[in-house]
């Protein structure tokens, strides 16, 4: 009996330390995937993500002077629908990151990329506006949503010391789709009509999937067990969330530019619809050039400190103000200034947009990323879908199609104002931290 008894306590030990040793082993394993390995294939899967969720949006402008004459609705009902679909690609994002932290991320974003293509193929088979509002507008970009927001926040988990490159390559997708698909888009409407550049974008949508099922080899190490956890409430009682939520919905406005450059180029300077395409994608172009440097800069320690990006943050802001403000100077040009003009507002556009997620972590801590970029990024969808139409408004109102343009860059000075708030909140919170840092140094047996 007492023989049988050693026994079976000699086996639960070794299985005890076999299943330590198993543990060891992953853990290894998990670790040789941070900022190597398995994250090189995540990186690359979250950028063509974000390049078709996110990037193909930015393009659409291409398809607004096509449907304003098929459907004959007019400009400002007409934006909504490009405006609805973009702005849920982003609004989505706390569900899609409450959803990833609940079921998984694979999950979600194969869920996404089914309905991003079954939203494209049905959008080809509209009778009128409200069917295709529907389809592209609420289905697509309901797809896109769960898509763009677990690709992007699952980075943290995969990389530490490379954290602010890996985001700036990722973004960095958002201008080769501006790039790739407002060339893109524009041969398919002129050899397939717009039906047609929708059914086949519905093939190349079905690509996220395959990019969903190699992204997650890891998962957090651990799962959130109640909903205050998992949707991170205790960022609502920090004032840094409240003024980074403020400066996206007024970096919103920078979505007018996107929405109506081409409309405004072909009717006041004459171009032809091929002709016009070149301006998004001279935007694209810049944008990528903006992105690249960001990720260069980050892998520079002396320029990639947290001080500086809030610098850098505070001047591309003020960039963005400026360029779009300047965009109603190139009437009556050539298509060389329209490119040059929209080129400068994708360079500075593209250069901060890439520091955001970085100056969010330093904000609000890395471990929240997934969700407090969820948060932030569905108010920056409310502020796409609500800009464009006003700025419509506006310049119907005033009968100048100037004061959209206008109008956009004096929303893109206010986000430029929060910035040195934001600088002030993080030496703030870096300066209450480093007194806890000091004992805790000395607590440890440190001299």
């Amino acid at each position: 009996m007492e023989m049988a008894s050693r026994n079976g306590g000699d086996k639960k030990s070794e299985a005890v330390i076999v299943t330590t040793a198993r543990n060891r082993r992953d853990s290894a394993r998990e670790e040789e995937d941070v900022d190597g390995g398995w994250a090189w294939v995540v990186l690359v899967a979250s950028f063509v993500v974000n390049s078709i969720s996110l990037g193909s949006n930015f393009a659409f402008g291409v398809f607004l002077p096509e449907w304003v004459d098929y459907f004959g609705e007019g400009p400002t009902k007409t934006s909504m629908l490009i405006s609805m679909s973009c702005a849920l690609v982003l609004a989505t994002a706390p569900l899609a990151s409450i959803l990833s932290n609940r079921f998984g991320a694979r999950s979600v974003i194969l869920v996404g990329g089914f309905l991003t293509s079954t939203g494209f193929a049905a959008s080809y088979f509209a009778p009128n506006f409200w069917t295709l509002f529907f389809a592209y507008g609420i289905v697509t970009g309901l797809g896109n949503g769960l898509s763009y927001s677990p690709s992007f926040g699952v980075l943290p988990l995969y990389f530490r010391k490379r954290r602010n490159f890996a985001t700036a390559i990722v973004t960095a997708g958002n201008g080769v789709g501006i790039v790739i698909f407002s060339a893109l888009f524009r041969y398919l409407i002129t050899h397939y009509t717009w039906r047609g550049a929708m059914l086949i974008t519905a093939g190349i949508a079905l690509h996220i999937v395959p990019c969903g099922l190699c992204v997650f080899k890891r998962q957090p190490r651990t799962v959130s067990t109640t909903f205050r956890e998992t949707a991170a409430l205790e960022l609502f009682t920090e004032p840094e969330f409240y003024v980074s939520l403020l400066h996206s919905a007024l970096m919103g406005s920078q979505y007018i530019f996107i929405v109506f450059c081409v409309q405004y180029a072909r009717l006041n300077n004459r171009l032809a619809p091929e002709d016009t395409a070149l301006i998004l994608t001279s935007m694209g172009v810049t944008n990528i050039v903006g992105r690249t440097l960001v990720a260069v800069v980050s892998t520079v320690p002396a320029l990639a400190t947290s001080h500086k990006r809030f610098i850098y943050l505070s001047v591309m802001s003020l960039a963005v103000a400026v360029s779009i403000s300047m965009y109603p100077l190139t009437k009556q040009t050539n298509l060389t200034t329209l490119c040059f003009l929209a080129g400068l507002v994708g360079l500075s556009w593209g250069t901060k947009f890439s520091l955001v997620p970085g100056i969010q972590m330093d904000l609000l801590r890395p471990a929240r990323f997934n969700v407090s970029w969820g948060y932030i990024a569905f108010v920056l969808g409310v502020a796409f879908f609500a800009f464009p139409p006003l700025a419509s408004e506006i310049a119907k109102a005033t009968g100048n199609g100037d004061n959209a343009f206008y109008f956009a860059g004096a929303m893109s000075g206010l986000a430029f104002l929060t910035c040195p708030v934001l600088h002030f909140l993080w030496w703030r919170r870096r300066r209450a931290a480093a007194p806890a840092q000091v004992r805790k140094h000395s607590a440890n047996g440190a001299p």
